[in-house]
């Protein structure tokens, strides 16, 4: 899974570097050369008879259902599974980001507007994560239950991944959040850089690692597997982080010279 996921990265990132090499007219051949064997390499990965059989294997035994799914199904489990990792589970990463975003905006901008769309993704990550486990300690504690009983109870209750289904409330709503978080934190973070090639460039990592994870919709072990099929888009993030971070900064150091 891990190569595969790999490949998807290098052939997303040279991709979108050959599209923008071809709109600057600045064609390397090196670029056409790399995405052919990145190509090649995801094709003998996709027709291996090993891959089959393994597939045939975990299908069985993780996910009977998963024959059934159309593309869309698998695309909307791979961004519905990641995305209640970072947002509805709330991802300590994803916290920090959206805290130096908010932070650099309200650094910058006094518009009250802007400084609330800031507010949001922090916002709901708190009071669906971080400040419902703490209410369900509380809970556990006022029920006069052991640690062990407590930690049980932070790992177990939280929001549980379910498809999508236009007719029931509960999956529209978390669904509306999630889209209320990504679109409030990206815009947040376009306004953040003066350069706007440089909040692209944001984008276009965060594309790349969210591309890997898509992947996993495509997997029948997606909700087995762990973490480890999170690592390169944890890189893209952790390098996204580093970048905001100088940013806000920067605008930290100028605020207090005014």
């Amino acid at each position: 899974t891990n190569n595969e996921q790999m490949a998807i990265a290098i052939m997303s990132f040279y991709g979108l570097v050959f599209l923008f090499v071809i709109w600057k007219k600045k064609i390397h051949l090196y670029l056409p050369v790399v995405l052919a064997i990145t190509f090649l390499n995801i094709v003998a990965m996709l027709l291996s008879p090993g891959n089959f059989a393994r597939e045939a294997a975990e299908v069985k035994n993780w996910n009977p259902a998963f024959p059934s799914y159309t593309l869309l199904d698998k695309v909307e489990v791979g961004f519905g599974a990641t995305m209640h990792h970072f947002i509805l589970n709330s991802s300590l990463l994803f916290l920090t980001l959206a805290i130096l975003v908010a932070m650099g905006i309200f650094y910058k901008y006094k518009e009250t507007g802007l400084r609330i769309m800031a507010s949001i993704p922090v916002g709901v990550v708190l009071m669906l994560g971080f400040l419902g486990k703490f209410l369900l300690v509380l809970q556990a504690l006022g029920e006069g239950a052991g640690l062990r009983t407590v930690f049980r109870v932070v790992k177990e209750n939280t929001v549980a991944f379910r498809a999508f289904d236009p007719t029931d409330l509960s999956t529209i709503i978390p669904l509306l959040l999630v889209l209320l978080v990504l679109g409030t934190l990206l815009y947040s973070i376009h306004k953040l850089f003066e350069d706007p090639w440089k909040s692209w460039e944001i984008f276009m990592v965060l594309g790349v690692g969210l591309m890997t994870r898509l992947l996993m919709g495509f997997s029948p072990t997606i909700f087995a597997s762990g973490v480890r099929t999170f690592y390169i888009l944890y890189l893209c993030m952790i390098y996204v982080t580093a970048v905001i971070f100088q940013e806000v900064s920067t605008l930290h150091l100028n605020h207090r010279k005014k």
